[in-house]
C-alpha cells in the first residue's frame, strides 16, 4: 500500500511537470509569434505620391516634409513622412557611389532605412527592399506609383547612383526660377530612371515622393 501511495505520488508531480512545460513552451510560443508580428510590421514602410505639386521652391527640405504630411494622399498611419529628395548637403544617400566608399554612414537626414521593404501607399505592393546602405537595387521589384507621374527627386541616377546632384536640385530646393534645374523621377519605371529621369527648370510644378519614417 506504502509503495502504491509513492507511485500515485510520482505520477502526479510529473503530470504537473509536464502540465507546466507546456504552458511555458505555449508562451513562449506566443512570445516568437509576436515578436516576429513586430518585427515584421516594424520593417516595412509605405511611400507616396503627393496629390498637390510644387515648383523647386520648397524654402528648403524640411518645407518638403512638412507638405508631405498635410498631402491629401498621406495614408491614413500615425506615421511621419520626409520628402524623397536630396542635394548633396543637407539630405543624401551616398557620398560616393552606391555608398561604396563607408557604407551607411554616408547617409545625412536620409529618408530611407536599411534592410527595410518599401510599399506603394496601399500597403500591399512591395517596391523594394534596401540594402544595409540604406539603399535600394536595381530593376525595383515594382515602380513607385505604376503612373508615369513625375516627381522631384534630385539624385544623380546615373547609371545607378543614389548620390545627391550638385547641379539639378533647384539650389538646394529654394528656388522657382527658369534659372536652375531639378532632378526628377519617374513613377512607372523600375530602373535608374525612377530616382532620375530629366531635369527640368525649376519653375516647372512637379509632384513629391513622400516616405514614411519610424
Amino acid at each position: 500500500m506504502r509503495a502504491y501511495a509513492v507511485l500515485l505520488i510520482l505520477l502526479a508531480s510529473c503530470a504537473h511537470y509536464d502540465a507546466t512545460n507546456a504552458f511555458i513552451g505555449l508562451l513562449l510560443a506566443q512570445g516568437t509569434s509576436s515578436s516576429t508580428s513586430i518585427s515584421s510590421v516594424a520593417s516595412q514602410r509605405r511611400i507616396f505620391l503627393s496629390a498637390t505639386t510644387h515648383n523647386g521652391n520648397f524654402g528648403n527640405i524640411a518645407a518638403a516634409d512638412a507638405l508631405c504630411n498635410s498631402d491629401a494622399n498621406r495614408p491614413a498611419t500615425t506615421s511621419t513622412y520626409k520628402a524623397f529628395l536630396a542635394d548633396a548637403a543637407t539630405r543624401t544617400a551616398c557620398t560616393s557611389t552606391l555608398c561604396v566608399t563607408n557604407g551607411i554612414l554616408e547617409n545625412v537626414d536620409w529618408v530611407l532605412l536599411a534592410n527595410t521593404t518599401y510599399y506603394r501607399a496601399n500597403g500591399t505592393t512591395p517596391i523594394f527592399t534596401t540594402n544595409a546602405a540604406a539603399i535600394a537595387t536595381f530593376p525595383f521589384t515594382n515602380s513607385f506609383t505604376g503612373t508615369a507621374a513625375v516627381f522631384w527627386i534630385g539624385t544623380r541616377g546615373t547609371p545607378s547612383d543614389w548620390q545627391g546632384s550638385t547641379a539639378n536640385r533647384c539650389n538646394f530646393w529654394a528656388d522657382g526660377t527658369a534659372g536652375f534645374q531639378g532632378g526628377t523621377g519617374i513613377g512607372n519605371s523600375t530602373s535608374n530612371t525612377s530616382i532620375r529621369n530629366t531635369a527640368p527648370n525649376c519653375n516647372v510644378l512637379q509632384s513629391l515622393l513622400c516616405v514614411e519614417q519610424p
